[in-house]
């Protein structure tokens, strides 16, 4: 017998107030499943033998970077399991500064990874698990420094374009903003809409491996 096709239905609007349906080949931003998918890049990393679950922040990142001292023996596992220690978000003052989110302060990833790695931990690495997107970010942040490439550039490369997720893209995926009646995409809702041009709609993109990918319904399946 011929396999049976998954069933996708998609409904409501794209927008709240407008008349457009969302439709199933929609991009929808998917947040913190993300995550997942940074994880499936180091562990393509990892099988390439330029990563291993047991690498250090401190071997990739060198004795002279300034970090905090209980950060140099976390493992690369640790971030990925949030057991690092590493705090889920920067302080409200110092996550301000990476604000239009799609600005270059907004990009710099490295700047958020020197101002992670200064903050006090939550526990000892290994010890408890406490939710991070601090420890994706760094996590990205190694893997961009043992490739040389950008997280953004090995997600189209290793993901996107292998299996074909045309769809797949970095923040808001209506970014164009549409207007009262035309809306091209679905906009975030919080609950009212959030305009994708606006200086916050997303997450500043230096946190994009901890969730700013967006997608189709058929693009996350594959």
């Amino acid at each position: 017998a011929a396999p049976q096709q998954p069933a996708i239905h998609s409904a409501g609007v794209r927008k709240l107030g407008t008349s457009d349906p969302v439709k199933v080949d929609d991009a929808f931003h998917i947040g913190s499943d993300t995550k997942a998918m940074t994880a499936v890049l180091c562990g393509v990393l990892i099988d390439r033998g330029l990563l291993s679950f047991e690498t250090t922040i401190g071997e990739v990142l060198g004795a002279g970077y300034a970090m905090r001292e209980e950060y140099r023996a976390v493992t690369l596992e640790q971030l990925l399991c949030h057991t690092s220690g590493l705090p889920g978000e920067l302080p409200g003052e110092t996550w301000a500064t990476f604000f239009p989110y799609d600005s270059s302060a907004g990009a710099d990833r490295a700047r958020m990874v020197e101002e992670a790695l200064g903050l006090a931990s939550l526990h000892s690495a290994g010890s408890e698990f406490a939710y991070s997107n601090m420890g994706y970010v760094v996590a990205a942040f190694l893997a961009e420094r043992v490739t040389g490439k950008s997280w953004e550039t090995m997600m189209e490369e290793e993901l996107f374009v292998p299996l074909g997720m045309e769809s797949a893209g970095f923040g808001p995926p209506a970014r164009d903003g549409g207007d009262s009646t035309t809306v091209a995409a679905p906009w975030g809702h919080s609950p009212d809409p959030v305009d994708p041009a606006a200086v916050a709609a997303d997450n500043p993109l230096a946190l994009g491996p901890a969730g700013t990918v967006h997608a189709s319904l058929s693009d996350l399946e594959k």
